[in-house]
């Protein structure tokens, strides 16, 4: 097929673009990232439910602390950089053993930061929990040697995800059937850390595998200082951007635990469980989507900004359904899986869920400053929206407790991602997308008179 401009054009019958769309390189590379989300889903949801229902409200609670510090320091551990990667990887084809020799020796000086950082913050809790630093630490173990699984930035570039999705979905299984034997055995909360540590670990080891099957060797990665140097330099903007988007999902059972209590704290964990599971995808849908936005950027910048449209448009919708169908299920969905002890979880449910109306939108958003370079925005969206998000919490738990922590998220996600983004000049034009596309329907058919024309 003849390229214009550097861009294919669409298929011309219906039919053919449907094809088109099903089999293309991104819609396979997104349907495979997609089941691995969703196996992964479905493990944290059905085995965090036993886990829960295990430990009851006040150890589950305690469970949730240790893996939100954890969620919380690993963009550190990370340097912030899965989407700096991916481009670079995308655009440099021939430096990929230096690109990812160079990632990988940071991510192993920020795990081992994150580690030192984790056992401090635990042992100066205010949390009763017996052996909480050594907890805190081996969690954070199991992020160091999970280095490897910084290869999915490779797959997803290459849009060959595949095996890597084969061995990932393996090491879910696995591991969750360890947790449920613990569980069966009587285990409490230590064992169930140590699973948890495994499960990072082992995620690491089956990008390795994924990587030698892929044709690729250890040994040819190499560190390039003046790369690692750019990365640094990166990096600061993106750790702190990815700290506070981190922020946004866990700082609140952090709050809630040293506010309140470890009981509160895991009523809360609870409704953000069956909340935030919804806001695995589309980050998935969208990594997948991000190397086909870069080329659209860099040959059609016209097409580059309707399909942005398209896709805000999409998350909104997706959003609103997630948000309807959860708040009418709320009480039932808590009752059936949680059992009595957790009903009050139900409420929180009701309010966190919205939420997802502009959590949905900004992993688009984050795709969009990497592909403009606006990392120093970036940072200051999400550290506006995460300090608001501090500062409601502060405010809210202490007399409002769960319930005030959910209704401190709902704001700071609207804040920032349409608040914040609107006071910039670059980020304006963003904004407005967003905003035009919580009112989807009333744009329905010229989204679907748009998905009949070319490009």
């Amino acid at each position: 097929m003849t390229k214009i401009g550097g861009v294919e054009p669409a298929p011309t019958g219906f039919r053919a673009r449907l094809r088109a769309a099903l089999t293309g390189s991104t819609a396979r590379t997104a349907g495979w990232l997609t089941a691995w989300k969703l196996a992964k889903m479905a493990s944290a949801l059905f085995v965090g439910i036993w886990i829960a229902r295990h430990l009851g409200p006040e150890d589950y609670g305690v469970y949730a602390y240790v893996m939100a510090l954890m969620v919380v320091m690993t963009p550190l551990a990370s340097f912030g950089l899965a989407s700096a990667v991916t481009k670079d990887i995308t655009l440099e084809p021939g430096k990929i053993a230096e690109i990812l020799g160079t990632t990988a020796v940071l991510r192993l000086f920020g795990g081992a930061l994150v580690a030192a950082i984790m056992v401090a913050i635990a042992s100066f809790s205010t949390l009763n929990a017996e052996n909480l630093p050594l907890m805190a630490g081996v969690v954070a173990l199991g992020g160091i040697v999970g280095f490897g699984a910084l290869l999915e930035y490779l797959f997803v570039a290459k849009q060959v995800v595949k095996p890597f999705v084969l061995l990932s979905i393996s090491v879910i299984g696995l591991t969750a059937l360890a947790k449920a034997a613990i569980m069966l055995a009587g285990g409490g909360i230590e064992p169930l850390i140590a699973a948890s540590s495994a499960e990072f670990a082992a995620a690491g080891g089956a990008g390795v595998i994924a990587y030698w099957i892929w044709g690729g060797r250890l040994r040819d990665w190499r560190v390039n200082l003046a790369r690692a140097r750019l990365y640094l330099r990166r990096g600061v903007p993106l750790i702190a951007s990815g700290f506070t988007a981190a922020i946004y999902l866990k700082i609140d059972v952090i709050f809630l635990a040293e506010i309140r209590s470890a009981e509160e704290a895991g009523m809360y964990a609870v409704a953000a469980r069956l909340s935030e599971i919804w806001f695995l995808l589309p980050p998935i849908l969208m990594s997948a989507a991000f190397p086909r936005l870069l080329q659209l950027r860099r040959d059609a910048p016209g097409l580059y900004q309707r399909r942005l449209q398209l896709m805000f448009d999409g998350l909104a919708a997706a959003a609103t359904g997630v948000a309807v169908v959860m708040t009418l299920a709320a009480g039932p969905v808590v009752a059936l899986l949680f059992g009595p002890a957790f009903a009050p979880a139900a409420a929180i449910l009701m309010v966190h869920v919205w939420s997802s109306l502009f959590s949905f939108p900004r992993a688009l958003v984050s795709k969009w400053f990497v592909a403009e370079d606006l990392y120093t925005l970036a940072l200051l969206n999400n550290a506006f929206g995460a300090l608001l998000n501090v500062v409601l919490n502060l405010i809210l738990i202490p007399p409002y407790g769960a319930m005030g922590a959910a209704v401190a998220t709902l704001i700071s996600y609207a804040a920032a991602t349409v608040g914040a983004l609107a006071l910039s000049r670059p980020g304006r034009p963003v904004a407005i997308m967003i905003v035009k596309a919580l009112f989807w329907p009333r744009r329905l058919p010229d989204l679907l008179r748009l998905m009949r024309v070319r490009r």
